[in-house]
C-alpha cells in the first residue's frame, strides 16, 4: 500500500513538472496573445517584447495611447538605429518635426559624425567662418 501512494505520489509530480500549465491548454481569442499565464492585446504593427510580458511597436513605429502610430519622416531623415524615433541624414539636423540642412562655411567640410564642420587645414574657425591662418 505504501508503494502505491509513494508511485501516485511520483506520477502526480512528474505530470505537473512536464505536463504543459493550466494556461497553456486554454487558447486565447484570435485579438489576443499568450504572455507567460495571461492573454495581452498586441496592435497592428506591434509584437511581443522580447521579455514576452508586454508588447513593443515595430521598426518605424512609436507607441502612442495603447496603439503604434507610424513615424512621420521628414525628407533628409531617416529611422534611427532603435528603430522608434528618427533622425536627419547627415549634413542635415532636426528642427521640430523637420531636417534642415547645416550650412558650412568656405573653406570647410564636415567631420566624422556628418553634423558639424571643421575648417580645412590652414585656416582656423572665426565667428563662423573660416580664416586663413
Amino acid at each position: 500500500m505504501n508503494f502505491m501512494i509513494t508511485g501516485l505520489l511520483l506520477l502526480n509530480i512528474l505530470f505537473y513538472r512536464f505536463a504543459p500549465n493550466e494556461v497553456s491548454k486554454t487558447n486565447c481569442d484570435n485579438e489576443l496573445t499568450k504572455s507567460g499565464v495571461n492573454c495581452i492585446k498586441i496592435p497592428a504593427n506591434a509584437k511581443l517584447s522580447e521579455d514576452g510580458k508586454s508588447w513593443e511597436c515595430n521598426t518605424g513605429h512609436i507607441k502612442e495611447n495603447g496603439s503604434c502610430k507610424k513615424l512621420n519622416i521628414p525628407p533628409h531623415g531617416r529611422i534611427n538605429k532603435y528603430g522608434f524615433d528618427w533622425e536627419c541624414e547627415e549634413g542635415y539636423f532636426r528642427v521640430g518635426p523637420k531636417c534642415k540642412k547645416i550650412r558650412i562655411p568656405k573653406n570647410a567640410h564636415f567631420n566624422e559624425t556628418g553634423k558639424e564642420w571643421r575648417c580645412n587645414q590652414g585656416y582656423h574657425p572665426y565667428r563662423g567662418k573660416c580664416r586663413k591662418d
